[in-house]
């Protein structure tokens, strides 16, 4: 496989993953805003405490829709990349629930995102991953046939 198909592979990849990681912040976001909407109209939120905070509102339901999902989608971004700024917080205890559920999904998902990224980047340069293959099997050889024995034959293999 040439280096522009592998590099154009590799962006290919990134962006799944990318979108994978997108729809992960949704999902999440939308599983943050349904706790609000499944407690009673009486019980204290995090949204109300958000509303109460930023725009110095009494109750949530004064907030437009785009609001609240950008306030949860900010959230679930910041929950799932571990920065955690802990302005939005829960409030009871079903909110605390999602929120161990959302971090530890969320986690895993970006050490995978993380490690993809990294195992992309590391094979990129294809030139140099198919010489450190050929400088592996010389050395299996090596071992193999006992060339150690003797430094001067390891030197000349290994200029090959």
């Amino acid at each position: 496989m040439d280096s522009n198909c592998v590099f154009l592979l590799s962006i290919w990849w990134g962006g799944v993953h990318q979108i994978l990681l997108m729809l992960a912040s949704h999902w999440i976001a939308c599983l943050w805003l349904l706790t609000v909407e499944l407690e009673p109209a009486s019980a204290s939120t995090w949204l109300d405490a958000f509303a109460k905070k930023i725009y110095d509102l009494d109750s949530s339901k004064e907030l437009h829709h785009l609001v609240k999902y950008t306030a949860a989608l900010y959230w679930a971004c910041v929950t799932i990349t571990s920065i955690g700024y802990g302005d939005i917080v829960p409030t009871n205890k079903q909110e605390m629930q999602v929120v161990v559920v959302a971090t530890l999904v969320g986690s895993c998902l970006w050490a995978y995102f993380i490690g993809s990224v990294c195992s992309i980047l590391s094979t990129l340069d294809i030139d140099k991953i198919e010489h450190q293959q050929r400088m592996d099997q010389l050395n299996e050889f090596m071992r193999k046939h006992d060339v150690s024995a003797n430094p001067s034959n390891r030197r000349h293999l290994a200029q090959f």
